[in-house]
Order: C-alpha cells, then sequence, then structure tokens
C-alpha cells in the first residue's frame, strides 16, 4: 500500500513539473490551400505526401488518398511501397504497380524493377527487365533488357544496346551509346562526342564539342560552351557571352544570372529582359512565375516586379504562386498579387499549380 502511495505522489509530481515547465502535447494533420480554400486533408500527419500540378497525393495508416478539382478520394486501403504524382497521374507499387489516370484505376504489371512518371506518361521497367510505356492510356513495350531509361510527356528515351526514343508513337533510332540525354515533350538533347538535338522529327549535331551543362525544353536545348545559348525552334540565339552563374528553365523560358553584369535575366518569347541589376542570393522559376532573394523576396510575373517580404527562410514556387517562410517560421503565399497566412510554423510544405500542401502542427 505503501509503494503504491509513493508511486502516486511521483506521478502527480512528475505530471506537475510537466505542466509547469509548458511542456505540451501537439496534433499534427495535413491541409491543403486551393484558391483561397483550406481543407484537413486528414486527422493525423502523413507518412508521407507529394504534390505534382493541381493534384496532392498522401499517405497514411489509412492508405493512399488523393486530392484534385476540390475533391478527395482514397486509391488504396494499404500503404504503398512508394508512389509517385505527375500532371494527369498517380503511380504507386504495392502488391502489383498500378496508375490512376482519367478517373480510373489500373494494375500496369505485377512485380517491377523500375519506374518513372512525367505529364500524362509512365516508363516502367518490369521484372523482366523489358521497358514498357503507358502514355495517354495506351500501353506499349519498347524494348527488353533496357540499360536505362528518362521519360517526359508523350515520350520515353532508352538506351537499349543502342540508344532510341519513342515520340509519337514510334521508335526513333538516335544513336549508340550516349554520354548523357535529357528529355522533353517530343524532344531529346544528348551528348555523344557532341551535342545532338532531336526535335520536331529531325536531329541535329549543334555543337561538335561536350558543353559545360545543357537542359532540355519543348522543340529546344540550353546549353553552357562559351557563353549562354538557346537553340529553340530551330533558331539559336546567344543569351550571354560568358558562362552564366547559374540558369533554370520552365516551358521554354529560361532565367539566368549573368556573369559580367551581375543581373538577374530572363529569356521569355526571343527576347532577353533584365529583371534586376544585382546577383540574387537565390531565384527559382515556375510557369510564369519568376521568384527572386536579394535582400528580400520578390516576384516577377507578366513582366512586372513585386517586393513580397522581407528575407524569407525559405520558398518555394509553382505555377501561380510562391510559399515561403517568413522569419517567424509561419508558412505564407503569395499569389494574384496578395499573400495570405497559411499555418504557424508548419512541419513542411510543398507547392503545385495553384496548390499548396503543409503539415500543420497544433498545440492541444
Amino acid at each position: 500500500m505503501k509503494k503504491f502511495v509513493v508511486l502516486l505522489i511521483v506521478l502527480s509530481f512528475s505530471f506537475s513539473v510537466y505542466a509547469d515547465l509548458g511542456v505540451q502535447e501537439t496534433t499534427k494533420y495535413l491541409e491543403v490551400h486551393v484558391n483561397g480554400q483550406k481543407s484537413k486533408m486528414s486527422s493525423e500527419k502523413p507518412s508521407s505526401y507529394k504534390v505534382a500540378d493541381d493534384t496532392i497525393a498522401y499517405v497514411n495508416v489509412e492508405g493512399l488518398h488523393f486530392h484534385t478539382a476540390g475533391k478527395t478520394a482514397t486509391l488504396s486501403q494499404f500503404k504503398p511501397s512508394n508512389f509517385s504524382v505527375a500532371e494527369g497521374i498517380i503511380a504507386f507499387n504495392s502488391d502489383a504497380f498500378y496508375i490512376h489516370a482519367n478517373g480510373a484505376t489500373s494494375m500496369l504489371t505485377g512485380r517491377l524493377e523500375n519506374y518513372k512518371v512525367a505529364k500524362s506518361t509512365v516508363g516502367y521497367v518490369d521484372v523482366n527487365k523489358s521497358l514498357n510505356a503507358f502514355i495517354n492510356g495506351e500501353k506499349s513495350v519498347l524494348a527488353h533488357k533496357v540499360e536505362n531509361f528518362q521519360v517526359a510527356e508523350e515520350t520515353v528515351a532508352f538506351v537499349d544496346n543502342v540508344f532510341y526514343a519513342f515520340i509519337n508513337g514510334e521508335k526513333v533510332l538516335l544513336g549508340g551509346h550516349p554520354q548523357s540525354y535529357k528529355v522533353a515533350k517530343n524532344t531529346v538533347a544528348y551528348v555523344d562526342g557532341g551535342l545532338f538535338l532531336h526535335a520536331q522529327g529531325q536531329s541535329e549535331l549543334l555543337l561538335a564539342e561536350k558543353p559545360e551543362s545543357f537542359q532540355v525544353m519543348e522543340n529546344g536545348v540550353v546549353y553552357v560552351k562559351d557563353g549562354l545559348h538557346v537553340h529553340l525552334n530551330g533558331v539559336k540565339t546567344t543569351l550571354t557571352s560568358l558562362d552564366p552563374t547559374s540558369y533554370k528553365i520552365s516551358g521554354q523560358t529560361i532565367a539566368f544570372v549573368d556573369r559580367s553584369v551581375k543581373g538577374l535575366f530572363v529569356f521569355k518569347n526571343g527576347e532577353v529582359q533584365q529583371i534586376v541589376d544585382v546577383r540574387p542570393e537565390s531565384f527559382n522559376i515556375a510557369g510564369d512565375i519568376i521568384a527572386f532573394v536579394t535582400t528580400s523576396l520578390y516576384v516577377h510575373q507578366n513582366g512586372e516586379t513585386q517586393l513580397v517580404t522581407g528575407l524569407p527562410l525559405a520558398y518555394k514556387c509553382a505555377e501561380g504562386l510562391v510559399a515561403f517562410r517568413d522569419f517567424n517560421k509561419a508558412l505564407q503565399v503569395y499569389s494574384n498579387g496578395k499573400v495570405e497566412m497559411l499555418a504557424n510554423k508548419p512541419d513542411s510544405f510543398e507547392v503545385g499549380k495553384g496548390l499548396v500542401g503543409y503539415v500543420v502542427v497544433e498545440k492541444n
């Protein structure tokens, strides 16, 4: 009896000290912000979540779910071993490999080795090491014993003894074993001694030497070699005569920091425009938005630059918005010229087209 009383006193004292120290239990859950509206996705913290375009997919104890166009649905009541999200498609691997597209879920194969997703496109290697493609609802077997592959919207490039691309439903021979390659919609840029571009149904040698770096876009390629150059729709344009400090692309728009002028520039619709005349600490580009940090966070959109906030702790941009943590770690979003508070000190956040997903932390 004495031991019980002593234990009760100790527990009471411990609870009192715990409360006096101001230690509080917390609840964590996933919330999504779309077009000015907040929606709570689940009552507990997801084990993982991913965002692409206007869709968020997440895993909790009840399985795999997604939210898009104002509606939430369950894809699987079991936790997948992995999943990926791209515009118009969700792929996940559990007892078999499934995709969800156009409102329907289909099993593509049983066990698999690897897979990659892009807009309306999935490339996957099955247990027999055969490469398959699922594009706009059509399934095709592309190769056996494939060595490596890359995917983009409606496009798969791969090495199967030699180098091929699958574009517009046709298998195109590109060459031998490239040193590197990258893909965009109906476009492949690759290094095989020099820099080649396959676009609009034709292959062309653009540079006899290996570039310092390159990025691919639909019908074009951006590369660094004695300056920054873009070859787009058959036309070459030199953007700067010195190698840039850095450059990034979104669609057919290029943002870059000029090494000589030390400013941030954008190439769009065939023209170069200077955004700011100092070198930014960082910048990012998505759709029609370029976000950059000097001493504060700015957004350049529709030809105009606007101050958003002071120095952010972190920021991410997607088409139509920029989400950022301010100096108090609060999460805010900039969209349509306005800033809106989303959550105080969330665990994490991700962004998509008009969408922000984040894990809220509430003290009980």
